[in-house]
């Protein structure tokens, strides 16, 4: 498999459930800055305005839809892949498309029911 960095499944190892390399970082502590420099500003690249792309979020400054973005991610492409097909886009750019996405999805999605006793989960 190929590595994508933020982008590849986490291998479960233990009590924080991923490995500190899967995110490209040397520490815990560096992943957690990782994450929070991400979550504090996608706000900052991801634009909705009526007046571009009829209101759908784009990447600020551009005419690159998120959805676009995500159809590449979901195809496999990697980070630098798709920097190479919109050369206006940086990686945090791209980075800011994923932590968007993960918002939207915890918003919209509704909370887990139980799972009951009697099922047995792997």
């Amino acid at each position: 498999m190929q590595r994508h960095g933020l982008l590849e499944p986490l291998v479960p190892t233990g009590q924080n459930g991923c490995q500190v390399a899967d995110f490209g970082c040397e520490s815990p502590a560096a992943v957690v800055e990782l994450l929070r420099s991400v979550a504090m500003t996608y706000q900052d690249r991801i634009e909705r305005n009526p007046a571009i792309c009829s209101g759908q979020p784009v990447i600020r400054g551009t005419r690159v839809l998120v959805r676009t973005i995500l159809g590449y991610l979901a195809h496999g492409s990697t980070p630098e892949e798709i920097r190479a097909e919109f050369p206006s886009l940086t990686e945090e750019d791209v980075r800011a498309v994923i932590a968007f996405a993960a918002a939207a999805a915890s918003d919209d999605l509704p909370a887990p029911s139980p799972i009951p006793p009697d099922i047995k989960v792997a």
